[in-house]
């Protein structure tokens, strides 16, 4: 849990927080599809060291070995805590993939039960695992008897548009084992729109007695701090906003830690730096003729915000090469 709690009159406070034997800072950067691969976790390993996730895992796929799926759970032991997130609705399965995901070096084994994308709806797993809290139940032994690194859940609030079905699942999931569950205060119906319900955050952990990870709306460095205020959570969970800038979790923990502000302004310069480095590590993992056309993707995060960006943005989608992208970056600079 927090070691102290956040006053109102000061944005410092929480140092740390407990997932098993596990001390971690408290913040945590959460799975997100098509983004957490290698490059995007080193980008953020370049100035924050707690818990950063892989991208979300098939637990059937992981299962059954396949290539590509295996290739989402490589670990670099070097790059600090990192944790895999898992989906499904076999319990064989998921005990399977964790047991791999723990021997690639997993320091923590997420449960997805909150992802709204109808393929993992239709295979069992994400938020449909929410209306079926004896299945959630035996995914969650099954995980926790075949590792012995932490298990945790990641919930939506509910289902449907006024769901609240994870105040109900919670407490089973704690009975059943699990270390820390994570809320994402929105219900599934919701997807990434509307506005976390920051009141259930706090709700949930009221009602349990394991860590409580709030997730949604932390945008800036004082948002997690309002959040901790408010919620009384143990840490807070950051997504989107880390593609627009990856120092973002570093500059949370100092905030939190030291009432600090972290690093230069994200001025057009820095963003393009951001760029050019991260297109550095993708060509590193990837190869140079993926890492251009994977480039794009988070260049469209990186500018987001500038005047002009989204004219930018388009021209840069239709670059056939780095140079060709460089040049337009060169051209934008100093506008």
């Amino acid at each position: 849990m927090a070691e102290s709690s956040i006053s109102s009159d000061r944005p410092v406070i929480v140092h740390t927080f407990s997932i098993g034997n596990l001390q971690l800072p408290p913040v945590v950067v959460a799975p997100m599809a098509g983004f957490s691969d290698w490059a995007f976790r080193a980008m953020i390993r370049e100035t924050f060291r707690g818990l950063v996730f892989t991208e979300m895992v098939s637990a059937c796929a992981l299962s059954r070995g396949h290539a590509r799926t295996q290739k989402l759970a490589v670990l670099d032991p070097r790059e600090g805590p990192t944790g895999i997130q898992l989906f499904g609705g076999d319990p064989g399965e998921v005990a399977e993939a964790a047991v791999r995901a723990e021997a690639a070096g997993a320091a923590v084994i997420d449960l997805n039960m909150g992802c709204p994308v109808p393929k993992v709806l239709k295979g069992g797993g994400g938020a449909g695992l929410l209306t079926k809290p004896d299945t959630a139940r035996a995914v969650v032994v099954a995980a926790v008897r075949a590792v012995r690194v932490p298990v945790t859940a990641k919930l939506r609030l509910g289902f449907a548009a006024e769901g609240r079905e994870a105040m109900e699942l919670a407490p089973i999931l704690e009975g059943a084992g699990v270390s820390a569950i994570t809320l994402h205060a929105r219900t599934r119906a919701q997807g990434y729109g509307g506005r976390a319900d920051w009141r259930a955050i706090r709700e949930l952990r009221e009602r349990l007695s394991i860590p409580v990870i709030g997730n949604g709306d932390v945008v800036l460095p004082e948002d997690a701090g309002r959040m901790l205020e408010e919620t009384g959570c143990a840490a807070v969970m950051v997504a989107r906003a880390v593609l627009a800038d990856p120092r973002l979790p570093a500059a949370i923990q100092a905030w939190l830690e030291r009432g600090e502000h972290f690093g230069p302004p994200l001025d057009f310069g820095n963003r393009v730096a951001l760029l050019r480095r991260h297109f550095a590590l993708l060509c590193r993992e990837k190869g140079r003729e993926r890492a251009t056309r994977e480039i794009k993707k988070f260049a469209v995060h990186y500018l987001k915000g500038e005047p002009g960006a989204a004219h930018l943005r388009e021209r840069l989608t239709r670059a056939g090469s780095w140079e060709q992208m460089e040049a337009l970056l060169v051209a934008s600079d100093g506008r």
